[in-house]
This record gives C-alpha cells, structure tokens and sequence, in this order.
C-alpha cells in the first residue's frame, strides 16, 4: 500500500486558520473525497471539548493536499 502526505487548512466562523498535516496510508480503494473526509472527523474528535469538535467538524476547507509520499 501506498504513503500519501496529506495537508488539510481549515478556518474557523471567527476567521482563525489551522493546518494539519501528516503521512497516511489510506484503505485499498478509497476515494480523496473519502479521505478528506475521514480526515476532517479524525482531526474534529481530537479536539478536547465538544464545542471544539463542533467547529472543527462545521469549518470550511481553505486547501487540502494528498499527495504520494515517495518520490
């Protein structure tokens, strides 16, 4: 299975920014969409209070990458 960084910005209702980015080895036959979308729950249940996990979850994707790892 192939290694893809991924990186993920997203903002917030109040204008504030986050980028998270990392390696993954997604699911034989996954999608990007369903990638970028297991990503952004992943990233929302990390958070440590509700209220937190709800923006995350509600915040618009500014840019998102997923490309091979190797070169």
């Amino acid at each position: 299975m192939r290694e893809f960084l991924y990186i993920l910005t997203m903002q917030s209702h109040d204008g504030r920014q986050a980028t998270w980015s990392g390696v993954i080895t997604p699911a034989e036959g996954a999608t990007r969409e369903r990638v970028w979308l297991d990503l952004r729950a992943t990233i929302a249940q990390a958070q440590p209070t509700q209220e937190q996990r709800e923006a995350v979850a509600a915040a618009p994707s500014l840019f998102f990458s997923l490309e091979p790892n190797a070169l």
